[in-house]
């Protein structure tokens, strides 16, 4: 019999053993016996003293360690570990002694919304989220929903799809730290805190991230933030050093058409580029904060030959206009350069 094992802090789903345990089935000779289980100790011992090398200069191995702790004692029932406390193991001619150990099972990673905190059973997020975009679709589905893999061929010039045999290229954006990265990368900060509950809760308090104004954390510190509902998606970029002036409320009743923000598409702290999927055609809207430097406009001009077909643009623009503005003097040089910029994106005033 093969008994395959998992060991925290990476615990899997029950999908993932279903995975695992069709694998191990096909590369099997017939009639083999084997089990695919997560680890069912549950005591808690540690040992001390134990030789980072042996007599020879060696680095002791942990196959070295298991071979040696097999030999004094069974750790895997309860029974045995409390027979095990208090006892020695031999280790490279060192006597190493067994005590108890405090739980510490770490900070529980949410596999439907990737915030830490929660299980995924108990997860009170709308809908799932993909920890590689963080779009509202899962992740083996990020291919075709994701706007950085699925492409647009009507754009200028056209972005080619990634191919079905090749990982996502792009840049992930994480949900818990906003940086570039998938949510479930051993790159997030949070991953080095994972066993440090303090630690993500202020990091959270921080930044903010999945509260709604005025609510408290178990420390009972107040929250402040953009008001969240629970009929209405909330979607804002958020990247560090930089605060954002846009931010989108999306009604759940939209969800069928997969409402996604695309900051491969327009990556600017004032311009929010939001997308919806109706019979397989994309639909895309644009929110726009520009300052009194027109620092947005003029990032928009800049790159309106990469930019795809919208269907609407709204926002604060701070420039005058005849089209909105009863000003005998004339347009500005920047209110030109937007309307151009609206025209070839397939915009006119409404």
């Amino acid at each position: 019999m093969t008994v395959c094992r998992w060991s925290p802090p990476l615990l899997p789903s029950p999908s993932d053993l279903d995975i695992l345990r069709n694998f191990i089935h096909k590369s099997l000779l017939t009639g083999t016996l084997f089990k695919v289980a997560l680890p069912s100790s549950m005591s808690f011992i540690k040992i001390l003293n134990i030789p980072y090398f042996n007599p020879k200069g060696l680095k002791i191995t942990q196959e070295a360690l298991e071979k040696a702790l097999c030999t004094s004692v069974h750790a895997e029932q309860g029974t045995h570990a409390k027979k095990a406390l208090g006892q020695l193991i031999f280790l490279a001619g060192r006597s190493c002694a067994i005590r108890p150990a405090v739980r510490h099972t770490g900070v529980l990673l949410c596999q439907r919304c990737w915030k830490w905190g929660h299980p995924t059973v108990a997860c009170k997020a709308k809908q799932l989220s993909c920890p590689i975009c963080s779009g509202p679709h899962e992740q083996k589905e990020h291919r075709q929903h994701a706007g950085c893999c699925k492409g647009n061929m009507k754009g200028k010039p056209p972005v080619p799809p990634t191919p079905r045999d090749q990982p996502c290229p792009h840049k992930g954006h994480c949900v818990n730290c906003h940086k570039d990265h998938a949510a479930n990368s051993a790159s997030c900060k949070f991953w080095a805190h994972c066993y440090d509950c303090e630690w993500i809760m202020a990091e959270y308090r921080q930044t903010n991230v999945g509260k709604p104004s005025g609510s408290k954390y178990m420390e009972g510190d107040e929250v402040i933030g953009a008001p969240k509902h629970p009929d209405w998606l909330q979607m804002v970029r958020i990247k560090e050093g930089e605060v954002p002036c846009v931010i989108a409320y999306v009604s759940t009743r939209l969800s069928r058409y997969r409402p996604a923000m695309h900051r491969d598409i327009v990556d600017h702290c004032d311009i929010l580029v939001l997308s919806l999927f109706s019979g397989g055609e994309v639909l895309n809207l644009m929110n726009v904060y520009s300052d009194d430097q027109h620092t947005a406009i003029e990032h928009l001009t800049a790159h309106v030959h990469s930019l795809p077909p919208f269907i609407y643009m709204a926002g604060d623009f701070n420039c005058i206009l005849t089209t909105w503005d009863d000003y005998e003097h004339g347009e500005s040089s920047t209110a030109i350069s937007l309307r151009d910029t609206a025209s070839q994106i397939g915009l006119e005033w409404a």
